[in-house]
């Protein structure tokens, strides 16, 4: 693809300019803006399935961008139309049970674009809801949390193993939107952290399925076990610090909403503690070398705060 920096330098202004804005028109062309330079990202003409999801998302985000600048005409005007306004936007965040685009999406995808689709592409539609009063949010949370822990049991493509986890994961950054306007991007900040240097391996690597783990070498192996857990939110790794945090601020304000997002993760935890346990107990198919491995520059840098920077975080928090 020519220019894959300036469709990247153009996504992420369009993410600045949307947050930053006052104005719903002026919202409405930042999404169009992240949309064309997003399908810009992903095309790719050697992929038999890069048509098929261009396409794919193209058409989900042109629906609800278009339901989205409607509605916001009428928001003060008619009930119905602030309702339609959120289902819009999680319809753009790829929360359950709008979330079949997304599996879809993430799984004819490269590495890279699924890290996008996974992180950055999350912050407008999040910024949106925290800017709405939708009474029914705890429908979106309980099915998110649920889908994306019951999705993810059976899964060994790696990708939809991501996206199943991913969904899970908006269910927690959508706890706290009635209540808090900072947590949830705080939490978005700190899964875009776990998930980056996950998938830099994969991508590295060229990884599909989890039983191609046990092809790595050794060292990594361990940090790609240890991430994986991280991200779980097994303590004391920086992965349990944000869903403490969720959950110390929901006991004082709702009980059933932290014991689903409890029960959702341990099922996440489980099918990550699986893919762990299950490539420990396999004979390694291709031999490992001695040599330590040669990362990328910025996985270092990745690894460490996604492994060693929870104890400064209760002090800011």
């Amino acid at each position: 693809m020519p220019f894959p920096n300036f469709f990247f330098f153009l996504l992420m202004f369009s993410i600045i300019f949307a947050v930053s804005s006052t104005s719903w028109f002026l919202v409405w062309v930042s999404l169009e803006i992240n949309t064309i330079s997003f399908l810009a990202l992903i095309f790719n003409e050697n992929n038999k399935f890069s048509s098929d999801s261009c396409f794919k998302y193209f058409f989900v985000q042109s629906i609800s961008s278009s339901v989205l600048i409607f509605s916001s005409q009428y928001i003060f005007n008619f009930n119905m139309f602030p309702i339609l306004m959120t289902l819009a936007i999680i319809l753009k965040l790829g929360a359950a049970p709008f979330h079949f685009w997304f599996i879809s999406m993430m799984q004819n995808s490269s590495w890279i674009p699924c890290l996008i689709l996974s992180t950055l592409q999350k912050f407008i539609p999040l910024s949106l809801l925290l800017m709405s009063n939708f009474k029914f949010m705890n429908l979106f949370i309980f099915s998110s949390a649920i889908m994306g822990s019951i999705g993810g049991l059976n899964q060994t493509n790696l990708k939809s193993l991501l996206a199943f986890s991913s969904i899970s994961h908006i269910g927690w950054m959508l706890s706290t939107l009635n209540t808090s306007s900072l947590l949830p991007l705080i939490y978005l900040s700190l899964y875009s952290f776990l998930i980056l240097p996950i998938i830099f391996i994969f991508n590295k690597y060229s990884l599909i399925s989890s039983k191609m783990i046990n092809s790595l070498p050794k060292r990594e192996q361990t940090f790609t076990f240890t991430l994986l857990l991280s991200l779980g939110g097994v303590p004391p790794l920086l992965g349990f610090f944000p869903k403490w945090m969720m959950i110390y601020h929901l006991i004082h304000t709702s009980f059933m909403i932290p014991i689903i997002l409890i029960l959702s993760s341990i099922l996440n935890l489980y099918f990550y503690i699986r893919i762990t346990y299950g490539v420990i107990l396999m004979n390694s198919t291709s031999p490992s070398p001695n040599l330590l491995p040669s990362f990328p520059t910025p996985l270092p840098i990745a690894l460490s705060l996604s492994l060693l920077t929870l104890p400064i975080f209760p002090f800011i928090y």
